[in-house]
């Protein structure tokens, strides 16, 4: 993923079986940073995101983004933060090798995944990529 020329990470999506279906868990998305992000800047683009996408209303993206934020550091360059959800549908963080906590608030896998992984997302040609499509 870039940002004008800036590359901002590298993202990877891993399920069961290497293909991407929908709400078929467990699914874990990885992101290896290029660069040093703060918190507050992942926090701002996530909400953004999901206004953008019609993800949630407004007090569901609050909820999102107040746990999100509870968990979430900062990123320094090299560093992998991993998004897991597991066959339940719960969602957990992972820093590098580490977890960081699960996040149980409804709706808040599909509404993270779908940053990366809508059919209107930012960037149709990583979403993609990382769907296995051509």
């Amino acid at each position: 993923m870039h940002w004008l020329w800036f590359k901002l990470y590298d993202a990877t999506l891993y399920s069961q079986d290497g293909r991407y279906v929908a709400r078929r868990y467990p699914q874990a998305l990885s992101l290896t940073y290029a660069r040093d992000i703060d918190k507050q800047d992942i926090l701002d683009a996530t909400g953004q995101e999901w206004q953008r996408l019609g993800l949630g209303d407004e007090r569901q993206q609050v909820r999102w983004l107040g746990a999100l934020s509870n968990i979430l550091p900062d990123v320094n360059k090299g560093d992998r933060l991993t998004f897991y959800v597991n066959e339940q549908g719960l969602g957990e963080l992972w820093l590098r090798d580490a977890p960081l906590g699960l996040i149980t608030e409804p709706g808040f896998p599909d509404a993270f995944l779908a940053i990366w992984l809508a059919d209107n997302s930012r960037d149709p040609a990583l979403t993609r990529r990382l769907r296995g499509q051509p």
